[in-house]
């Protein structure tokens, strides 16, 4: 329960675009945004997936259209790809198996093979790929995270020619959040 009521999706969480392809077909395009909920009573904490199992219910119906073979999601989750022996935190590895159940994959933005590992990543994987897409508070004191990813349909996935994060070395002069960038041959 949120704010003492049954939680719903969140105004604004989730925004889809249907795009008519020259090539023919189309593309679904789906920005998803993981938004905090807080649990009431001590002590008092933040999650993120129940809202993002919320979205992903609603956007079920864009997921399973029959025709719908090309479709990415992309945004800022706010969740993890790895656990971290949390609970509450661990909990964010639901949504990604949620999301895989319709097709949907991590297709980026991943760190070059040939790249040092991203300094402090809590991430437990030795080979772990994950790039800076988050500081808290735009601070670079503060362990650098990766929050922010493109999902996509397997034909979608074969169709993926670049992903990637802003470059700009200042990029936390305008977010706490690092912009993302995928490019596809449609």
């Amino acid at each position: 329960m949120a704010d003492g009521g049954l939680a719903c999706s969140h105004p604004g969480q989730f925004a889809v675009s249907d795009v008519a392809l020259t090539s023919g077909g189309r593309l679904i395009a789906v920005s998803l945004y993981g938004i905090w909920d807080l649990i009431n009573g001590p002590p008092r904490r933040n999650y993120v997936e129940a809202t993002l199992h919320r979205a992903i219910s609603d956007l079920s119906v864009v997921f399973q259209e029959p025709e719908a073979d090309l479709i990415l999601v992309a945004g800022d989750f706010n969740i993890y790809t790895y656990p971290v022996g949390d609970a509450l935190t661990d909990r964010s590895l639901t949504v990604w198996d949620r999301l895989a159940a319709y097709g949907l994959e991590i297709c980026g933005p991943f760190r070059p093979r040939d790249e040092p590992r991203l300094a402090r990543c809590p991430c437990p994987d030795s080979a772990c790929r994950h790039v800076n897409t988050y500081l808290n508070r735009a601070n670079r004191m503060n362990r650098p995270y990766q929050l922010d990813y493109f999902l996509a349909t397997p034909l979608l996935r074969e169709r993926l020619r670049g992903c990637w994060a802003d470059p700009d070395p200042d990029w936390t002069a305008h977010s706490d959040h690092r912009a993302i960038f995928a490019t596809f041959d449609l």
